[in-house]
């Protein structure tokens, strides 16, 4: 009878491995229709995404020596159970400020290694910024901490942050990207029909620690008219919270993954919130 119990299980076991490597299999299949690249799976459970060779084909320095890209490298509460952070449930570690394509490329290393051992994700905003913009609410930033020292305590005094990471929906800014937060193949595959539909090609996508896909498009406006309704329901009448926490949004001058190593935690906190707040 136990020999009987024990093959049962084993059994049971290899078709629950066997159905999960399916699915995997089959998203996989559907991902890749759409983009060229994968994330790594390691064998510790791990996930190691690398943006940095498709970010930097889609940098542009240009010749006036004002342009700069942003990156930030982030230590996230919801990577590292048992964090918590007192503001923006994060660890803001290091920035960098790149104005040359060259300059970006020697702290590849760098920003790799510091994500891996302290077990935080690197950032970059696609829209570059101005560097005499930046100076000048780095001045304004300086100027509001010293008046009101909660805001300087908040963000850590690091005045030039804020200000490169201050994201505005402006006509100089047109990158964003869809925010996929769903490993469901269904889901994948409507978000990738409804942009075909829509004639909009993407500058790239990838796909997020936790299966879900971020495609980055060129211009915010007409990432706008895109109807996701099919997927989130009508959120027309939710607050801007309850959306935000929805499984397909639009996500406007905010960073791109440029680099991390970590465990997925998976979707399930953010689906239950949202299951909470928009149940009848």
């Amino acid at each position: 009878m136990y020999n009987n119990l024990t093959n049962f299980v084993i059994k049971i076991y290899s078709y629950m491995v066997i159905k999960e490597s399916v699915i995997k299999n089959a998203l996989r299949k559907t991902i890749k229709e759409f983009i060229e690249e994968d994330r790594i799976e390691h064998n510790d459970g791990s996930v190691e995404i690398d943006n940095f060779k498709i970010v930097y084909e889609q940098l542009s320095f240009g010749n006036d020596n004002d342009t700069l890209y942003f990156v930030q490298i982030v230590k996230r509460d919801k990577d590292n159970p048992g964090q918590k952070s007192q503001f923006y449930a994060a660890q803001y570690l290091k920035e960098y400020y790149f104005k040359s394509l060259d300059e970006f490329k020697s702290k590849e290393n760098e920003i790799k290694q510091l994500c891996q051992s302290l077990n935080a994700r690197a950032y970059i905003y696609m829209n570059p910024r101005s560097e005499k913009i930046v100076n000048k609410w780095t001045k304004i930033n300086l100027q509001r901490m010293e008046k009101h020292r909660d805001m300087k305590y908040k963000f850590q005094g690091n005045a030039k942050a804020l200000a490169a990471g201050r994201s505005f929906d402006d006509i100089t800014r047109p990158i964003c990207f869809i925010d996929v937060d769903s490993n469901d193949e269904n889901d994948i595959k409507q978000v990738m029909n409804i942009i075909k539909q829509a004639n909009i090609k993407p500058l790239f996508t990838y796909r997020s620690l936790n299966n879900g896909i971020h495609i980055v498009l060129p211009n915010k406006e007409d990432a706008k008219k895109l109807d996701f309704t099919s997927i989130n329901g009508d959120l027309s009448k939710y607050s801007k919270r309850v959306q935000m926490n929805a499984k397909v949004g639009v996500e406007i001058d905010k960073p791109c993954i440029l680099y991390a190593k970590l465990i997925p935690q998976g979707y399930q906190k953010q689906q239950n919130r949202f299951n909470k707040w928009t149940k009848n």
